[in-house]
């Protein structure tokens, strides 16, 4: 950020404060003392945001800020009081590069489920035949619970194809805001996973050979799978599979190069400028591959690593930062693998373009759709339901208990915006904010005549 840049090379601690509104500019003073300054409640919030008590040393925003961008996550914090607001102020702090990280899963979580179990019922049918690769897609606006589907998704789709017997690999990765300047930047971390999953052409052969003793994998064993029967029944646990009995990144990566017959110049440019891999190799001295050979090379490893896998997951989220050469990886394995579910999770790209190829996406929308390899799922916010059984499951009470004005103000104010709508219970939770009223039911406690409290209002 702008604060650690300045205090990493200059040496000057700062905090910074971002706000959005009118302000009067202009001359302040008299004619011989004046100066020029902006003036108006957002300088003075501000002012208030920049405070050693409230900052750290990060830019704070307010809720105006917030919602001018799509393009940049922000994570709520506590409101605080500010001259010429009656009300708390609520002020987020922005998720920088680097800080987006594949989540945990969840034993329970509230919604999703029919768009889970869509996902779900995809994975199961490609598991169970060899077919062309499909690709997923999922649209959704900051906050609206993406990234948890994503997460819950893989590991329910991991869960279900090793109850079924078959052979799943998973590979994921979570893109930020400076992937989109960096070429192959999905590929350095999904590249050395499916390194880890090579397996020699013998390997395969035995496996395919072996008797029912000790392979769990057969095609007579294979046990069938009940999506809506089973649903409570999967184990989650976030883990990944790695089964190659290769003793190094280096050694697999040098198999593959001459499984795939590529150049002497890969090992340098692929293997140690890309991946990081100590290959050991000089340089070759000519000319470094061509990018479009990179990307072929690269989905043809990929391919080569998985294809002794029933399914092969490539889960991938916010790849409205992913860059143009990522995406065309991604393009040459959905178009070469068979077997693979591309499960790609995005901001819409009606506000968020992507860098994928025009004529690929467009296939997509048409060909590829008609083909039923390619399928789309927007989510939506929360419907009232959804918010009473979210408030029920965070503070541990009936749904029949929760009053509607209670539930109401939780939903007008969130937007059924699941994020939100999280951060704002467990504020509520936590500061003890409900109160049984006069109906016998739960309610929210008024901000009105006691500062002590917090109105909801102001928790979102």
């Amino acid at each position: 950020s702008i604060c650690e840049s300045l205090l990493e090379e200059l040496g000057v601690k700062t905090t910074a404060g971002a706000t959005f509104g009118k302000v009067y500019c202009g001359v302040v003073g008299g004619s011989k003392r004046h100066e020029f300054a902006a003036l108006g409640p957002s300088v003075n919030l501000a002012a208030r945001l920049m405070l050693p008590k409230t900052n750290s040393g990060v830019i704070l925003v307010d809720k105006n800020v917030r919602l001018l961008t799509s393009q940049i996550f922000f994570k709520p914090l506590p409101a605080v009081k500010a001259k010429g607001y009656t009300e708390p102020v609520p002020i987020f702090e922005p998720v920088m590069a680097g800080e987006n990280e594949w989540g945990q899963t969840k034993t329970n979580i509230v919604g999703r489920e029919t768009e889970m179990k869509e996902i779900m019922r995809v994975a199961k049918d490609m598991a169970l035949s060899r077919i062309a690769s499909k690709f997923l897609f999922v649209s959704a606006a900051s906050g609206t619970g993406k990234s948890t589907l994503m997460v819950q998704s893989t590991e329910r789709v991991r869960a279900m194809v090793k109850k079924m017997k078959k052979r799943v690999i998973v590979t994921r990765n979570i893109s930020n805001d400076g992937d989109s300047r960096v070429p192959f930047s999905l590929f350095r971390s999904i590249f050395r996973d499916v390194l880890l999953e090579v397996r020699h052409e013998d390997e395969n052969s035995q496996n395919s050979l072996q008797g029912s003793k000790g392979d769990s994998t057969r095609a007579d064993s294979v046990v069938d799978f009940s999506i809506s029967e089973q649903w409570d029944s999967l184990s989650l646990r976030s883990q990944s599979s790695k089964n190659s009995t290769m003793s190094t990144d280096v050694t697999r990566f040098r198999f593959i190069c001459e499984e795939l017959n590529a150049p002497p110049e890969f090992v340098e440019v692929v293997g140690k400028r890309l991946l990081g891999l100590k290959t050991g190799a000089s340089n070759t001295g000519g000319s470094p591959p061509e990018l479009a050979k990179i990307v072929n090379f690269m989905a043809d490893a990929f391919v080569r690593c998985t294809k002794h896998a029933d399914l092969v997951l490539l889960a991938l989220d916010d790849v409205h930062w992913m860059d143009e050469m990522s995406w065309k990886v991604v393009q040459a394995i959905f178009e070469r693998g068979q077997n693979v579910l591309s499960l790609i999770g995005s901001r819409p790209p009606s506000t968020n373009p992507l860098t994928v190829d025009k004529t690929f996406w467009s296939e997509l929308q048409s060909t590829y759709r008609d083909d039923g390899r390619y399928m789309e799922i927007s989510l939506q916010p929360f419907n009232e339901m959804e918010v009473q059984q979210m408030i029920s499951f965070a503070l541990d009470i009936g749904m029949n208990e929760i009053d509607s004005s209670f539930w109401r103000n939780v939903f007008t104010t969130s937007g059924g915006m699941p994020h939100y709508l999280s951060y704002a219970l467990e504020t509520i939770k936590r500061n003890n904010l409900t109160i049984k009223l006069d109906n016998g039911l739960v309610g929210l406690k008024s901000s009105e005549g006691d500062d002590s409290k917090v109105g909801f209002s102001s928790l979102v």
